[in-house]
């Protein structure tokens, strides 16, 4: 429920400052969707970046947001993802200075299917550690899933404003 709150804010904001959004759900009636079936959406949607938003799990200290990308050394997107992984944890971090959220989110580049199946800049964030109790009490706040929300639309706006697009 986390996951949607923080998604379908981050597409209201993302439209109302003029940006196409296509999501691959918008209710909580959600079927599985295989990671290969993820990236072929993508694929062809028409995107220009791809955002996949998810809570971590780890052992009870861990805490924090990743912002996970894939390094493509193939000459392909990989270079580009990382500079939208700082732009969004570089926003997420300065939200995190003006809030009661922790400054502590990190890049972290990461063999995952989605974002190395992906044919644009892609990244996946995990917005925090649910099993982390500190963490899973802010998660579930409307304030923190705004907050949220609104640092990884400005990390979207920063890396790529809307007259920029990818051929």
């Amino acid at each position: 429920d986390m996951n949607l709150d923080v998604a379908l804010q981050l597409r209201d904001i993302l439209i109302a400052e003029g940006y196409n959004v296509v999501m691959l759900r918008d209710d909580d009636l959600y079927d599985h969707v295989t990671i290969s079936e993820r990236s072929y959406y993508a694929n062809n949607s028409g995107a220009d970046i791809f955002v996949s938003i998810h809570a971590n799990s780890a052992s009870e200290a861990a805490y924090g947001c990743r912002v996970l990308y894939y390094d493509k050394q193939d000459g392909g997107y990989g270079t580009y993802s990382k500079k939208f992984a700082n732009a969004v944890n570089d926003a997420i971090n300065e939200y995190a200075e003006t809030t009661i959220t922790r400054k502590d989110s990190m890049i972290q580049s990461a063999n995952n299917g989605v974002c190395r199946d992906t044919l644009m800049p892609a990244l996946i964030i995990e917005t925090c550690f649910m099993t982390n109790e500190k963490d899973a009490q802010l998660a579930i706040t409307e304030e923190w899933q705004y907050g949220m929300a609104r640092a990884i639309a400005n990390g979207i706006i920063d890396y790529m404003p809307l007259q920029i697009r990818y051929e």
